[in-house]
């Protein structure tokens, strides 16, 4: 639509000028009195025109002087150029139409016009221009003035591609017709509009043949052999493309697909050539005089190139031309095979001759050549035959009157010799003398076979295989009769059946033998020590059962040049034992021997027993080995070739206890009633009882050294007992002189100077000079004793039951052997029984236990009361001392109480403190864990606070996010319960989600706490939902645990612990969250990116104060509503002079902290992150000059609160903060890397006060 002042084109191309004054756009545009004249037109019409062809209808539509009048005209956009071509279809009311533009000047009272128009035959961009003018005598005229109402539309005059069609089976050419005639491609083809159309172009990729392309829509054909696989009555195709284009209209196109139809015609097939002429050159070989059937396969190589079934005939003309000569028997299959029967002749090749056929025509004629392979006679045997005796180790030839025979050959290639029956092991085969060209092999058990090979004479056979010997290498051969196969072969290869003979078998008797023995070592047989020699010596018989020739039968054994007292016997079950008692001569390595063992079966061979010689070498018994005898020795168990004894109350052959032996084993030499190992690891004389007298006190603490040793307790230390003041204890040793740890010491250095956890700590003192730097150790035991404090107090209702917790902050100095107990009081307005039942008891702590509960019940007494209170009390502790946390409130209330809630989120396994978009398949389970004080009451979610782009859910406790991509995500929710009146919480939690899959864990150790961060209870989940991953938690398992968490965790070795009230959890913060931080420290530049309630950047994250610690952010829950929390922050520094805790709200950007009944700051010295435990009276009010502990008391829904909600939940980023001229001092960087000189000079004043701390326990004047 356009206005009066100026038009715009259709599509926004711009104003229309020239109306005013320009009739050669828009004639008898006449205006007078514009200021009176309004009017609006509006053209619409089609987008595009066809050259030539009348347009769909275009319409003209206004208001006002619309109706007064207007005219009409088209130009081509290109050149500005007015058309001519006519309108038509004029609607009533345009009622004076000219050549070239249409007017209307009778005032009516309609609005709305239409006409249509033909298209010139130029195409391109057109616009249709509108203009509205007043008619005369419409009470306006006046001067020719004004600017018309106009409107322009856009338009196009197009065209289309000429239509080419397909040209299918265009013409039929046999597959060998050659070049075809001339066939025309365009006669089908059609004009658009009327227009003219050539040939461009054509397109023969994948044409099969050759085409003769005449470039003008004619073409000629030629197959060209490549349809050469058709068979009669089968047809084949081939495609090629071609392309016309308009002659006026350049780059309109159509291409069509032309179909070439090519007919088949059968081709005869082609046989191979089957063999060659010339001996070795057949296609197959036929031994002499056999039968060959179904041989040959002479299709295999023949071919068809109408790729049809063939077979093999002799039918066909010229197709048996040639017959076999050498056969008695033939025949031709049809499969190509054949069968042919040799006659016996000597002829070495034969052939005939056949064609292929394939059902219609006959291949050339091929001839077949077939190999005629002789065959040899083999050779026989006579004269091996009948048996031969063989007497047990007396080798025997087998036969030496053998002969040969063969009709077709005089000489032997190869010979065989095999027991082929009876072989036993330990039989064999062996070669005599030997003729020159006969070799002889060794005998192969596997085949048990002897081979003689060589091409000789039957004469040098004979002589070489009579020579041939059979003998068993057995002691005890089998009497089972061997039978020997001979075969031999002739210089042709053929092998003669085998001939055989027996080999009969007699034993021999063999003499017995004895098995080496060694050189043999015994002891002296003393009253003390009682000891027999005893040795067996090991004899064998071949003869098994002794059953031949064995004369007396039983094996008997005697010795020679035994010493006296020796013997050997002869009776079962000790035959062949040596027994003998060594006498006591005192000496070490006395030699007796040789000694000869013999032993005779009764029927020998020979003309003396067998024999084996052996030496005993004796010594005295000598259990510790420094030769000394035992009946001599004051110590038995300990070497001690000197065998002193300095106190002279030793017993020679003694057991070796205290005053019984010599010095190495008399466990107190000098009989002070403190052991030698004692003596010398605290450096008193092991020889001199005066160090063990009742008035002896090295360390001058009272306790006598020999009262010391029975502590178990240093004698030259005073050992040290102390109360934990928190999660760690910063205590300063009180060192040692050293030389109570090593004479020759100058220093002492200490293995550890805290800060300490609670429980025994064995403190290693190192004595070194400027010679030596570790000249011997000592210990000392520093005990550390746990508090005991009560977790915050707590709200309960009536009817209910309570438990209230108590904890231990670490180990206990008296675990294992004794426990830790609490005696407590129960005191408060309400009143026992009428409205609870807990009663004063005792708690105890066993090894290893850090939390225990007292339980009682609330009675339901039906009244309408006020809040009472149950207090319980600490009276007494027993090996642990009482913390601040000393009493613990339950005020049993009446009314309606809001529930408690938290925020958790998993990927289908554990907690987890952030997530990652490549786990899980980027799915996240969200969940809501709320309670509700007051018994029976349903609750309501509302998720509505959440990220809008996470479409959070209506009233459920739990829901899923679908494939959540990489960010920081706002989830927040509302629990209300149904109570009077309904009560609602609302908690929130900055989603994390980290780009990728999270990695595998290594074998690392990050948090220190003794197991891999890809141990089972270790891994990204977050057990205790503090936001720290177990990997990086060290005090991850809840419980105790859960009121403590890690500033950071990218350096573990500089990491502290923010620390708030027992029983309460704190967690990191929103913006920790936000940042991927897994702990509570924050940057400047974290808040300015991540410091908004929903992660986001704040619009205030600007502070006028500097910095000069880390920004904390942190979250503490579990509080009865109203109530105050109180947190202790180990500070990196310092605190400066003039500093104010500043806190980050996301709303309010930077303040002061608030400092009320209920909120307080307060600051204690500190010592390497240990601080004292919140509420200790160490705290002084206020930020104190170097103090590095600060406790903050936030109420829950105070003025410190940053969530501002009463929800038993406080969060507080905040820092300390000075007003200084240097902008730049103090100001907290990205990784801490930075710092102004000002926060230098603080940083090394408190390194130089920790030195001092540690004071003289590195070393001493």
């Amino acid at each position: 639509m356009a206005s009066a002042a100026h038009a715009q084109l259709a599509g926004g191309s711009g104003p229309i000028t020239g109306y005013h004054g320009n009739p050669s756009e828009c004639t008898s545009c006449h205006f007078s009195n514009p200021a009176a004249f309004t009017a609006t037109a509006n053209i619409t019409g089609p987008v595009s025109v066809l050259h030539g062809q009348l347009s769909s209808t275009f319409s003209l539509s206004g208001t006002g002087g619309t109706r007064r009048g207007f005219n009409i005209a088209i130009y081509r956009v290109s050149g500005n150029v007015k058309q001519t071509t006519a309108f038509s279809n004029l609607s009533a009311g345009i009622n004076t139409p000219t050549s070239n533009e249409l007017q209307h000047t009778v005032a009516e009272s309609r609005t709305s016009w239409s006409f249509r128009w033909t298209a010139p035959a130029t195409l391109g961009s057109y616009r249709v221009y509108a203009c509205v003018n007043p008619v005369n005598n419409d009470g306006n005229d006046g001067a020719l003035d004004g600017n018309a109402a106009c409107d322009t539309y856009n338009f196009s005059v197009t065209n289309q591609n000429p239509n080419a069609l397909n040209d299918f089976n265009i013409i039929t050419v046999a597959e060998d017709s050659g070049l075809s005639g001339t066939f025309n491609v365009l006669t089908n083809d059609v004009q658009t509009q009327g227009d003219a159309f050539s040939w461009d172009s054509t397109n023969t990729a994948g044409l099969s043949g050759s085409l003769q392309d005449n470039s003008n829509g004619t073409y000629r054909f030629n197959p060209n052999g490549q349809f050469e696989s058709l068979d009669s009555g089968e047809f084949g195709s081939t495609t090629f493309t071609y392309t016309i284009e308009e002659n006026a209209y350049a780059g309109y196109t159509d291409t069509a697909t032309v179909t070439l139809r090519v007919s088949g015609a059968n081709d005869a097939p082609v046989a191979a050539q089957d063999g060659a002429v010339g001996a070795g050159n057949g296609h197959v070989t036929v031994n002499e005089g056999a039968v060959a059937n179904n041989v040959g396969n002479l299709l295999a190589n023949d071919s068809d190139v109408d790729v049809e079934s063939l077979t093999s005939s002799r039918a066909g003309p010229g197709c048996a031309a040639v017959s076999p000569g050498e056969a008695s028997a033939f025949t031709l299959n049809t499969d190509g095979t054949f069968n042919y029967t040799h006659d016996g002749s000597e002829p070495l090749q034969d052939s005939f001759s056949y064609c292929a056929y394939d059902g219609t025509a006959y291949s050339a004629a091929r001839t077949v050549y077939i190999d005629i392979a002789p065959v040899n006679d083999p050779p026989t045997i006579s004269g091996f035959a009948g048996s031969v005796g063989f007497t047990e180790q007396t080798p025997v030839v087998i036969d030496n009157s053998i002969s040969f025979s063969d009709v077709d050959s005089s000489q032997i290639n190869r010979a065989r010799l095999t027991i082929s029956a009876n072989y036993a092991a330990g039989d064999t085969l062996a070669c005599g003398a030997l003729p020159a060209g006969i070799a002889c092999g060794s005998f192969d058990v596997p085949s048990r076979s002897l081979t003689l090979s060589g091409v000789a004479s039957y004469a040098d056979y004979y002589s070489a295989i009579g020579a041939v010997s059979f003998n068993s290498t057995s002691d005890n051969p089998s009497l089972s009769a061997r039978t020997v196969d001979l075969d031999v072969r002739d210089e042709d290869l053929g092998t003669s059946l085998d001939a055989q003979k027996t080999v009969t078998i007699t034993r021999s008797n063999d003499p017995p033998t004895l098995a080496p023995i060694a050189n043999q070592v015994a002891l002296e047989n003393t009253g003390a020590d009682p000891y027999t020699f005893t040795y067996t010596a090991v004899a064998s018989d071949v003869d098994v059962d002794d059953d031949i020739n064995n004369g007396a039968g039983s094996l008997s054994y005697s010795l020679s040049g035994a010493p006296v007292g020796m013997t050997v016997s002869n009776a079962s079950p000790t035959h062949g034992r040596i027994s003998w008692n060594p006498p006591q001569t005192g000496v070490f390595g006395q030699v007796y021997g040789p000694i000869s063992v013999l032993i005779e079966d009764g029927d020998e061979d020979v003309s003396a027993p067998s024999s084996v010689n052996f030496n005993v070498t004796v010594s005295p018994p000598d259990g510790d080995g420094d030769l000394v005898a035992n009946y001599n020795d004051l110590c038995l168990t300990v070497a001690d070739a000197t065998n002193a004894d300095n106190d002279g109350d030793g017993t020679p052959g003694s057991d070796g206890g205290a005053n019984d032996g010599g010095d190495v084993c008399d466990l107190d030499d000098d009989n002070d009633d403190m052991p030698d190992s004692y003596e010398i690891a605290n450096f008193f004389d092991p020889f001199d009882p005066a160090d063990g007298a009742p008035t002896a006190d090295a360390d001058g603490d009272g306790i006598p050294n020999d009262i010391e040793f029975l502590n178990g307790s240093n004698p030259r230390f005073a050992d040290e007992l102390i109360d934990s003041t928190g999660y760690l204890t910063p205590h300063e040793l009180q060192p040692p002189s050293p030389s109570a740890v090593h004479p020759m010491a100058t220093t002492a250095v200490a293995s550890d100077y805290g800060p300490y956890r609670p429980g025994r700590h064995i403190i290693t003192w190192t004595g070194a000079n400027s010679i030596n730097p570790s000249l011997g150790t000592s210990d000392q035991t520093l005990d550390i004793q746990p508090l005991v404090n009560f977790a915050a107090d707590q709200l309960a209702e009536e009817g209910s039951a309570v438990t209230v917790n108590i904890t231990l902050n670490g180990d206990a100095v008296s675990w294992p052997t004794t426990a830790v107990t609490v005696d407590y009081s129960v005191s408060g307005s309400a009143a026992n029984p009428a409205d609870h039942d807990a009663l004063p008891s005792v708690v105890t702590f066993n090894d290893q236990v850090y939390q225990q509960s007292i339980v009682f019940n609330v009675a339901a007494d039906g009244l309408t009361d006020p809040d009472e209170s149950v207090v319980f009390t600490i009276d007494r502790v027993n090996n642990a001392a009482i913390g601040s946390s000393n009493s613990h409130r339950v005020t049993i209330v009446e009314a309606n109480v809001a529930p408690q809630a938290s925020l958790e989120f998993d990927q289908g396994g554990p907690l987890l403190a952030a997530v990652y978009d490549g786990d899980n398949g980027g799915n996240v389970n969200i969940a809501v864990n709320a309670t509700d004080l007051n018994a029976g009451q349903s609750l309501s979610y509302d998720w509505s606070g959440s990220d809008n782009s996470l479409v959070p859910p209506g009233n459920t406790a739990t829901w899923n996010l679908v494939g959540v991509s990489a960010g920081n995500y706002l989830i927040d929710v509302a629990v209300t319960d149904d109570g009077t009146p309904a009560r609602s919480t609302r908690v929130s939690r900055i989603l994390n989600v980290l780009a990728g899959a999270s990695a595998a864990l290594g074998a690392a150790d990050s948090d220190n706490d003794g197991r891999n961060d890809n141990d089972p209870l270790e891994g990204y989940g977050d057990d205790d939902d503090d936001g720290i991953p177990n990997y990086l938690d060290a005090n991850s398992n809840g419980g105790s645990e859960s009121n403590l968490i890690p500033d950071q965790t990218v350096d573990m070795s500089n990491s502290v612990l923010l620390q708030t009230d027992p029983g309460l959890r704190i967690t990191r913060g929103k913006t920790a969250q936000a940042a991927n931080n897994f702990g509570t420290l924050l940057t400047d530049s974290e808040i300015a990116q991540f410091g908004s309630a929903s992660g986001t950047a704040p619009l205030n994250a600007a502070d006028s104060s500097q910095h000069i610690a880390g920004i904390y952010d942190f979250e503490v829950s579990g509080l009865v509503p109203r109530a105050s929390a109180r947190v202790v922050i180990p500070l990196l520094s310092g605190i400066p002079r003039n500093a104010v805790y500043r806190k980050f709200n996301p709303a309010t950007g930077w303040s002061d902290f608030v400092i009320d009944a209920n909120n307080g700051i307060a600051s204690a010295v500190g010592a390497l992150g240990a601080c004292p435990e919140p509420g200790s009276s160490a705290y002084r009010s206020g930020l104190n000059y170097l103090d590095s502990c600060i406790e903050l008391r936030i109420q829950d829904g105070g003025p410190n609160d940053t969530d501002n909600s009463v929800n038993g939940i406080v969060t507080d980023p905040g820092t300390i903060g000075v007003q200084l001229s240097d902008p730049q001092a103090f100001e907290v960087e990205e990784g801490g890397g930075r710092m102004s000189p000002t926060m230098l000079a603080v940083l090394l004043l408190l390194s130089f006060m920790a030195i001092r701390r540690r004071g003289n326990g590195g070393m001493t004047d």
